[in-house]
């Protein structure tokens, strides 16, 4: 008596093609998105000095000081006492986490020191006693 045995059936090949798609979106993706992350703050004429390259820390607040004075956050201008209020708020939550932060102002080159002092009186005011003023380094 013959039997009919069922024959193996072959392993149906594993198409890798849509998962390399998948990944290659996804590189793309993280790539453009760190390079808008590193585009986000508005072209400056910032000064050409020296400056120092040291560990960033947790988070940081960057504030624009226009050369016509305007004070700017995140790319939209910002009256100078909500600054104040956006500021001590940042403050409040940073040490609340317990998280290293610092203050990063961009002034134009071209700006006047007068709209630079109104805006360290008024960081001063909300109990900002150390800030930074970026500049674009040496030879630029």
């Amino acid at each position: 008596m013959r039997l009919n045995r069922p024959r193996e059936l072959a392993e149906a090949p594993f198409d890798l093609t849509p998962m390399v798609d998948v990944v290659l979106l996804l590189i793309i993706f993280f790539m453009l998105s760190a390079q808008f992350a590193e585009t986000f703050g508005s072209p400056m004429n910032l000064p050409g000095e020296k400056g120092e390259n040291r560990a960033k820390p947790e988070q940081s607040i960057v504030v624009d000081l226009t050369r016509e004075g305007i004070v700017m956050v995140g790319g939209q201008q910002v009256p100078v006492d909500r600054l104040a209020l956006l500021v001590a708020a940042d403050i409040q939550s940073f040490t609340t986490k317990r998280q290293t932060w610092e203050l990063v102002v961009r002034a134009d080159r071209d700006c006047p020191g007068s709209h630079l002092n109104r805006l360290a009186a008024t960081l001063a005011a909300v109990g900002v006693r150390s800030w930074k003023l970026a500049v674009a380094g040496e030879g630029t």
